[in-house]
């Protein structure tokens, strides 16, 4: 139905809008004031709130089969949490604040993801995760790109204010989206789809924390099918990987504008180059998945996430600020094509080779292993910028990212190939959704 797909694309829009601005902005003004440090600690205190409050919000949406209202909840939630900018002025408060506003913007993810999928029914759930995922990367790029000239233009309370704005749009467009009506596009109706969890247990703090554990901490069989399987190593160098990458890129807006020179709204159209880069070459591997090796992939992702952090470094040697751009520009290049590689690659990989009962499950570590390399990478490398410097704490980061690239070669076991009976699943469902915040982009 068009009104659902107007609803859920203006929903996935201004939320990424709003929340790629808001992390951006965050660094700029707290990069000003604050060490390196401090600014990766911006990055830390989301990405724990991430891990925390992400699966409380999807075991409440299966508890309660609510995850329309549950949606409305936490936009109006976030868009208070962004009003506590105007009010908060410390470095330390507004990094707090954004772990608070965390909590609350994280719910958009697993809730909305689970509508469009049970609104496009089985036939069409991955054609409608793709329309969501490119809603959001869209929303994403005009968000970065547009930052960067706000941040030049009007006042920080300015700034805050128009987020702000975004985010209440985006609960008004939750607020059109029919959690059990007619189906995205002509899919099958979510009537038929299978409701399993949905309000089947009430709704108790035991019932709510079962949940909780369950989406956070594999269970005996779980655990089991990652050692028969050889699956420990992938999610070990995967978070590896994040720690370097999620390290460099919670500084990389303050360090373009503080050491490489770039104006803000260069900086702002810089960042853009990722996030459009993913949308292509998300089609390009999604295909190579089906005809070659999926940890080639894996590996090859990882290693070439490894150049980010060796050409933003090198990009600090030039005088001229034109070559500093291009070499940045490289470097925003290579982490999209690494990134696309790795996550196609993982999820084609571990959907080949668990158990159908399991593979959303240990398809979902991925992102344990994101959260993992969120909370810790920002503080290791803003903590080697604050003692050494950028060049320095990025060429170590890099070589960190090429390290997990030699651990997944070495200790990831791919099953046989048999032919096209195991293709991957299609692209729009490997693409999955990502954080529409700013802050996970690879």
């Amino acid at each position: 139905m068009r009104r659902q797909t107007v609803a859920v694309g203006l929903a996935a829009m201004t939320r990424a809008a709003g929340g790629g601005m808001l992390a951006t902005a965050l660094v700029v003004y707290v990069g000003r004031d604050g060490n390196p440090l401090a600014v990766s600690m911006l990055s830390t205190a989301f990405f724990f709130s991430m891990m925390v409050w992400t699966p409380v919000w999807g075991a409440l949406g299966d508890l309660t089969g609510r995850r329309r209202s549950l949606l409305v909840v936490a936009g109006g939630l976030t868009t208070l949490a962004t009003l506590g900018f105007l009010v908060v002025d410390s470095t330390w408060g507004i990094i707090g604040l954004r772990g608070v506003y965390a909590a609350f913007a994280v719910g958009f993810g697993p809730l909305m993801l689970t509508i469009v999928g049970r609104l496009a029914g089985r036939e069409r759930r991955g054609r409608a995760s793709g329309f969501l995922s490119s809603s959001l990367a869209a929303g994403d790029m005009v968000g970065q790109a547009t930052v960067g000239f706000l941040l030049g233009l009007v006042a920080p309370s300015r700034l805050y204010a128009i987020v702000a704005g975004l985010a209440l749009a985006a609960t008004v467009a939750v607020a059109f989206v029919d959690d059990a009506g007619a189906p995205i596009d002509g899919g099958e109706s979510s009537a038929t789809a299978t409701t399993d969890g949905d309000a089947d247990d009430p709704l108790t703090l035991r019932a709510l924390l079962r949940g909780v554990r369950e989406r956070l901490v594999p269970d005996a069989d779980q655990r089991a099918t990652l050692r028969e399987f050889g699956l420990g190593p992938l999610y070990a160098s995967l978070a590896l990987r994040h720690v370097a990458v999620k390290g460099i890129g919670s500084l990389v807006p303050i360090f373009l504008v503080a050491r490489l020179g770039v104006s803000e709204p260069t900086m702002g159209l810089l960042l853009t180059v990722s996030s459009g880069g993913q949308i292509l070459f998300m089609t390009l591997f999604g295909r190579l998945a089906d005809a070659r090796s999926r940890k080639a992939l894996v590996v090859g992702g990882m290693g070439v996430s490894g150049l980010y952090g060796v050409l933003l470094a090198v990009a600090t040697l030039p005088d001229a600020v034109t070559l500093r751009i291009a070499l940045a520009a490289l470097g925003f290049v290579a982490i999209a094509a690494g990134f696309s590689a790795m996550d196609i690659g993982t999820i084609t990989l571990v959907s080949e080779t668990v158990p159908p009962v399991y593979e959303s499950e240990f398809v979902a570590l991925r992102s344990t292993a994101s959260g993992i390399g969120g909370v810790l990478g920002p503080t290791l490398v803003g903590t080697t910028v604050l003692l050494t410097n950028y060049r320095v704490a990025f060429l170590l980061a890099g070589g960190l990212a090429v390290l997990a690239a030699v651990w997944a070669a070495l200790a990831v076991v791919e099953p046989g190939r048999t032919g096209p009976s195991d293709a991957a699943p299609d692209v729009e469902t490997a693409l999955g959704v990502p954080h529409p915040t700013g802050d996970d982009d690879q």
